[in-house]
């Protein structure tokens, strides 16, 4: 690895207090079923995790303008609020604190194609290579989940640790899939 590429994968900006606190809150749910945050409780599913977490903190990822189709699933929901109060962006390096959503995990409309947005997360670390810690809801509990957009085909590094966790897909006969796979965008709500 050449000097320079070493220094861009360092030159991650530091997380503003704001976004640590909700990525260190949105660690504190790993593990838990029930999800509660700003003095409200919330459905069990990764929606629930990103408004318990962002919540605590005085941010409602529901609230937007009236126009706002809120007929939408709740992952549409946050990533309308995204695109409209954050910074929706590509990067490969997130920062702590960020939203980070993927696609075609399920079909919430039931209209027999998966969802082009339906999962969301925070990220709460970000390694050195560029690997991010993301919390969100799996299947029956609250999990951390890895993604690494530097190496989007590997599922471990050379000496085995986790690049890109493994995504169930909710439709019949799909196999797991690799985060980077199935990543879409990554917005910043807290600057």
């Amino acid at each position: 690895m050449t000097a320079v590429l070493s220094l861009l994968l360092l030159a991650t900006p530091p997380a503003q207090p704001r976004a640590q606190a909700i990525a260190a809150y949105a660690d504190s749910l790993v593990g838990k079923h029930d999800l509660s945050g700003g003095g409200r409780r919330f459905r069990f599913d990764s929606v629930g995790v990103v408004r318990a977490a962002f919540l605590q903190f005085g941010i409602d990822l529901f609230a937007a303008p009236a126009q706002l189709d809120i007929e939408r699933s709740g992952v549409d929901v946050v990533y309308q609020y995204a695109a409209l109060n954050g910074k929706l962006h590509l990067r490969r390096r997130p920062s702590v604190g960020d939203l980070c959503f993927f696609g075609k995990t399920r079909d919430y409309d039931q209209d027999g194609a998966v969802d082009t947005i339906s999962h969301v997360g925070v990220v709460t670390q970000v390694a050195a290579d560029g690997t991010a810690t993301i919390v969100t809801a799996g299947r029956s509990r609250v999990l951390t989940l890895m993604l690494n957009r530097y190496r989007p085909k590997d599922a471990q590094d050379e000496l085995g640790q986790a690049l890109n966790g493994r995504i169930f897909v909710g439709t019949k006969n799909t196999a797991p899939k690799l985060a980077s796979e199935l990543f879409y965008t990554f917005a910043t709500i807290v600057d």
